[in-house]
């Protein structure tokens, strides 16, 4: 988790870098809005208002209609009909709205509202399209937020507080290294606030006391057999089937050596099929 902060700060810093310092080269025929663009949002929303600016020579506008405090225009691509897209401006603040809604969505400007100001002859972009979000000093914090933060701050822990100092020492970083002037007063208020720093950690220990972070509690799932009742376990030896007349096992009661059936003679056997007037051919005895 640590080298993965550090990484996004590291990211974040060079960002910062090209924003504040760099300057893009123009390219576009529209110089006066690239050039606000390239001064006002940071490099990565510049990209994007620059492909809009790009787009914006492949459009015409024709006036749809127009009283006292808007004007209606209706953008399409040049040489082809149809698919034509509404954009209305607003008197005197130049509230540009484009039904689109890439302002809404990302918040820039799109072409169609790009070809509506040079139709107005209007040569940079208005105060009101501009959203402070995606500038280069959206970062900077006023004396109310600090109070905020500090608050804030006093939950973190010891590796927060550091990351947040970090990322926060990097413009005195910049323009400490500026000249000799600079450079002298960075490291003689640096001296002193160390030195206040120090004393006032000797002073309270529990402010260089991290916070103590709890064991991690989560562990795997039990396992739970939930498909169906499980199988039975299966006997070393089955149990065997006794006789039901003499209770041995090998047998039943039909095979049973005490069965009285099988014990008469077939004297007697002939006696009861004669009484029953059935034929002897039946038991296989020839008359």
């Amino acid at each position: 988790m640590d080298r993965l902060m550090d990484r996004q700060r590291e990211g974040e810093g060079k960002d910062n870098f090209d924003s504040c310092e760099g300057s893009p080269v123009l390219i576009t025929h529209l110089k006066m809005y690239e050039q606000q663009a390239a001064e006002t949002y940071t490099r990565a929303m510049f990209r994007l208002v620059r492909d809009e600016l790009e787009k914006e020579g492949l459009l015409t506008a024709v006036i749809g209609g127009r009283d006292v405090m808007s004007t209606t225009y209706f953008v399409r691509h040049f040489g082809v009909s149809g698919n034509e897209v509404k954009v209305v401006i607003t008197k005197p603040t130049n509230t540009v709205c484009c039904c689109c809604k890439l302002f809404e969505t990302i918040g820039i400007l799109c072409s169609h509202t790009f070809v509506v100001l040079k139709a107005e002859n209007i040569t940079e972009i208005p105060g009101s399209m501009i959203l402070s979000r995606w500038t280069k000093d959206a970062k900077i914090m006023d004396h109310g937020s600090l109070e905020t933060c500090s608050t804030i701050s006093h939950y973190m822990t010891e590796e927060a507080r550091v990351g947040l100092i970090f990322s926060s020492c990097r413009n005195l970083l910049r323009y400490a290294a500026s000249s000799i002037g600079a450079y002298n007063v960075a490291i003689n208020d640096i001296h002193n606030l160390t030195l206040r720093l120090e004393a006032m950690c000797q002073k309270d220990k529990s402010v260089a006391q991290p916070v103590r972070r709890t064991d991690n509690v989560v562990q795997d799932p039990d396992i739970v057999l939930t498909k169906g009742s499980l199988k039975r376990p299966k006997l070393a030896q089955q149990q065997q089937r006794k006789c039901s007349r003499c209770g041995v096992p090998g047998h039943n009661v039909r095979k049973c050596k005490h069965n009285t059936r099988q014990n008469q003679p077939l004297e007697d056997s002939l006696k009861s099929y004669r009484k029953l007037s059935l034929p002897l051919s039946t038991l296989g005895v020839n008359t």
